[in-house]
């Protein structure tokens, strides 16, 4: 059984139970070749869009709950670039994939750390 875990409550609403009518794309580590053992999601292996919507209201109940507002405005220029995956450099943008390993991320709301607690 796979599991997601999160240190806020509104996590729990990405709960569900699979219906069991259809096969699962491999998890964890898999066969690539004769005998290569990687890891699926090196694969690049998709979440399905409705799992990705679902971990995403999960943040946005979090964060509204601790008063963060959201604009759904955005540039047509962003939204072009980021429909395309292309990345531009006079647009300043973080790039796709990080250079990092793993990133901390941090929010504030009048210059005070409101997530994580």
């Amino acid at each position: 059984m796979d599991a997601f875990g999160g240190n806020f409550p509104q996590v729990e609403t990405i709960a569900e139970v699979c219906q069991g009518d259809h096969e699962h794309e491999p998890w964890g580590l898999v066969r690539q070749g004769s005998s290569k053992r990687v890891h699926a999601t090196s694969l690049e292996k998709h979440y399905p869009v409705l799992l990705c919507e679902a971990i995403v209201h999960s943040f946005i109940l979090r964060l509204s709950e601790i008063g963060l507002k959201f604009s759904a405005k955005i540039s047509m220029q962003h939204a072009s670039r980021a429909a395309t995956a292309e990345q531009s450099k006079s647009l300043r943008l973080p790039p796709l994939i990080s250079p990092y390993k793993s990133k901390l991320l941090l929010f504030f709301r009048d210059s005070q750390q409101v997530w994580p607690e």
